[in-house]
């Protein structure tokens, strides 16, 4: 990965075809990176071929379809998604390249998300939205999933205890406690990292079980505890609920964060508000 610079995001211009490269962040999309092996990016073909695999025919039907090739219909984003399946993903575009990634990989969260939007809408029509509509917004977009199974950890993220979080408990990570990238853009933005780049974490209760898992065991799992939970309209209630999480400071996310003083940073590594609410 090309080292982290103190400026906001812009994305590349080019397709890389070692996108998954690098990072443990982009851990749970790599098993696609065998399936889009090629020079340039995905045309029509390649996603047609895409939405073939068999994680993707957990939710019939569904496929990616470049915004040409869609009828001229006038139909809204999450109704055309509801109605048909197809999944308007622009050629040449790491934003849409990552969502329909995350398609593939989280098929029931992300059916269950597009489920909350088409309520919301019935609710209070296409251009309403309301905090419910807003947090899944937050979370497809920005949203990591931390399962743990150890609530005092959870503590440490809510009350912004860094150095406890990411030091003192580092050995804790991937047997108590993990973090699963589920938001596209945090993917984007991975493939260039800067100081300042945040995620919206959302806890997620487990049971110590889930860590003894295969990787690809875990994800399945965490697809279906995510959908069931997005079924609930008291979960992720608000975008409130979601905790700001330093994405570089993930312990086997960036090379620099094995050194303890890169925890030092207080412009990255915020301390908490004394006023904040926990949620």
């Amino acid at each position: 990965m090309p080292p982290a610079r103190n400026i906001t995001f812009v994305a590349p211009e080019q397709w890389r075809r070692d996108w998954a490269a690098g990072s443990g962040l982009f851990a749970p999309l790599r098993w696609l990176a065998q399936h889009t092996d090629q020079p340039d990016w995905p045309n029509q073909a390649d996603y047609h071929r895409l939405a073939a695999l068999p994680p993707a025919q957990v939710v019939q039907p569904l496929s990616f379809v470049l915004p040409e090739n869609l009828p001229q219909d006038g139909q809204y984003y999450e109704t055309r998604i509801h109605r048909s399946g197809c999944v308007p993903t622009r050629h040449a575009n790491w934003h849409d390249f990552f969502n329909a990634a995350v398609w593939l990989t989280f098929p029931l969260s992300k059916q269950a998300l597009n489920r909350r939007h088409i309520a919301g809408m019935a609710a209070s029509g296409p251009g309403g939205r309301g905090p419910l509509r807003d947090a899944a917004t937050l979370f497809d977009e920005s949203g990591i999933a931390l399962p743990c199974c150890d609530p005092q950890l959870v503590d440490c993220l809510r009350q912004h205890r860094w150095q406890e979080l990411f030091v003192t408990q580092r050995s804790a990570w991937g047997k108590t406690i993990d973090a699963c990238v589920f938001g596209h853009a945090i993917y984007e933005k991975a493939l260039a990292p800067y100081l300042g780049f945040t995620a919206k974490a959302w806890p997620i209760a487990v049971d110590t079980g889930f860590f003894t898992l295969d990787a690809a065991a875990q994800l399945r799992t965490l697809d279906r505890i995510l959908a069931a939970e997005l079924d609930q309209p008291q979960q992720l209630a608000h975008p409130r609920t979601l905790l700001p999480l330093p994405v570089l400071g993930v312990p086997g996310w960036w090379p620099d964060n094995e050194h303890p003083d890169f925890y030092a940073n207080r412009d990255y590594f915020r301390p908490a508000r004394a006023t904040a609410q926990t949620w």
